[in-house]
């Protein structure tokens, strides 16, 4: 007996949707049986407050070639600079819309020749510092490019950045003098879509990871902005980091946690609860990765603990 073509796209709907289902029973199924992990717990830093050391809600973090690890200190209008075991070494910044001031750093970022980029939210705008922290030039004027709540600032070993605009649900890109090149994304959940994005990290490859707020997922695109792959988690996604064995984490503050996906993507398991000085896992916000082995999270809350937390990554 022939089907009618009205019973052929009944049928049709009801396969796909068949197959909707079994896929988001999939990811259930995945999420569902997220295992335990543990980083062990080195050293941690810092308390709420303005004097050197002291840091009023971490926005980025960001280590460079030497190991140093840099602190986008939001509310201080200011950034950080510390060694690997917490020490100060130097600051710079002041609130206001001077060359070298802030009014709320959210993004760290650096080139082949050690130089700093310092993406500010208020004004919209990325600067350019010397290692110690001397005004060199205004690198981007986001004004121009209509940055919208800028929230992070990567680059890659080309010399490219990458602006995560995320009031625009986009990313943007420009060249290693700060030129415009192209952009990729539109409000959305689709493929290459984004619902506020919060961060970004480049891989040894040049592959970027975007942390899809809103979506609730990674996305992953090479250089160009050419989607590749997706992974989702359950809860908002506030930061994504890469360790020095391609290891993708994310963080999740208002779940208290940190996925752990390996670089093709499969869930390695969560890290939620750890006894770094008798402390649990408490809102971890921003977080980044050394060639050293490893991971640097940063914790704020409204409360007081607001910290650095250095772990041994974990190695695949």
């Amino acid at each position: 007996m022939r089907l009618k073509p009205i019973w052929l796209g009944v049928w049709l709907i009801i396969g796909l949707l068949l197959v909707m289902t079994f896929l988001d029973i999939r990811t259930l199924l995945r999420l569902a049986s997220e295992r335990p992990v543990d980083l062990p717990f080195v050293l941690r830093w810092g308390s709420r407050g303005s004097e050197d050391g002291q840091f009023d809600w971490a926005n980025d973090l960001a280590v460079d070639g030497d190991g140093n690890v840099y602190l986008a200190d939001g509310r201080n209008s200011r950034v950080q600079k510390f060694d690997s075991d917490g020490a100060f070494l130097t600051k710079w910044g002041t609130s206001g819309e001077g060359e070298g001031q802030f009014t709320q750093p959210t993004g760290v970022a650096f080139d082949a020749a050690g130089a700093v980029y310092v993406l500010d939210l208020g004004t919209a705008r990325v600067q350019k510092f010397s290692p110690r922290g001397d005004f060199l030039s205004v690198f981007i004027e986001g004004r121009i490019h209509g940055f919208s709540n800028p929230g992070d600032l990567i680059s890659n070993q080309e010399g490219n950045f990458y602006v995560v605009d995320s009031g625009m649900h986009r990313i943007q890109k420009f060249d290693r003098d700060g030129q415009y090149l192209t952009y990729w994304g539109q409000r959305g959940s689709g493929p290459g879509q984004f619902e506020f994005p919060s961060s970004a990290v480049v891989d040894g490859e040049g592959y970027i990871y975007v942390a899809d707020k809103g979506n609730e997922r990674v996305q992953k695109f090479d250089a160009q902005g050419h989607f590749m792959a997706q992974w989702r988690v359950r809860g908002e996604v506030a930061h994504v980091a890469i360790d020095s064995g391609g290891q993708l984490y994310v963080s999740g503050p208002s779940h208290n946690r940190i996925w752990i996906f390996s670089a093709s993507g499969e869930l390695q398991g969560v890290y939620q609860n750890d006894d770094a000085g008798g402390e649990s896992m408490a809102w971890p916000t921003v977080m980044a990765g050394d060639g050293y082995g490893n991971l640097f999270v940063a914790r704020s809350n409204n409360v007081d603990q607001v910290r650095i937390y250095r772990y041994k990554a974990l190695m695949p």
